[in-house]
């Protein structure tokens, strides 16, 4: 009986230190289960540090149904387009996009836009990817690859190794991830460069 009550309270200690020891169901910081959630408004002051005025309040709607899902939609106006101004005018816009494509959820990325189309600079506004793999789109590492890039100059081709190359360097272990980013950057480019002109007439 005593050798019973022994291994019962040995047991008992073991399981406690156990506890102690293994982190919470999911072993993840709750902020890194939580994902990234940040307004736009941060987001555009990130990419564009010398912005003035409030881009969010004078959008203009660019009316594409077929894009709901897509862009940053509002009923009966259409998508949003973020006119950027600094001190000396006018230098850019800025878009959101949505891309189905990851890992765990879809991806919703703000894209920083000159007047030639070139990418000023992107932000992951929301994503949900796993931790310490794909939730590192939001990296200054991976995000610096961005700026400059254009559809011309860019073919937007994920490069996972040597096998297949790309020229947007995907992280490691989160090609899904990385593509994610990719293709709403992409796409929000063509949407500039097929809208272009009315969004500039509507500015004016």
């Amino acid at each position: 009986m005593k050798r019973l009550l022994s291994f019962a309270v040995m047991s008992a200690m073991a399981l406690a230190l156990f506890a102690v020891s293994v982190p919470l169901s999911g072993g993840e910081k709750k902020q890194e289960e939580k994902g990234t959630s940040q307004p736009v408004e941060q987001a555009l002051k990130k990419i564009f540090p010398d912005l003035v005025g409030k881009p969010e309040a004078e959008a203009i709607f660019i009316d594409d149904a077929g894009l709901v899902a897509k862009c940053d939609y509002e009923k009966d106006k259409g998508c949003k387009a973020y006119p950027v101004k600094n001190k000396s005018g006018l230098k850019g816009y800025a878009l959101a996009w949505v891309s189905e494509e990851g890992f765990k959820a879809p991806v919703k990325v703000l894209t920083g836009i000159t007047l030639d189309g070139d990418i000023v600079g992107i932000e992951v506004l929301e994503q949900s990817e796993t931790p310490e793999r794909g939730s590192k789109i939001t990296e200054a590492e991976f995000r610096e690859q961005f700026p400059k890039k254009n559809l011309a100059n860019t073919k937007w081709s994920i490069d996972k190794d040597k096998k297949s190359p790309g020229d947007i360097k995907a992280i490691s272990g989160a090609s899904f991830s990385s593509k994610a980013v990719t293709l709403a950057v992409k796409e929000s480019l063509e949407f500039f460069a097929k809208y272009k002109d009315a969004i500039s007439k509507a500015q004016k």
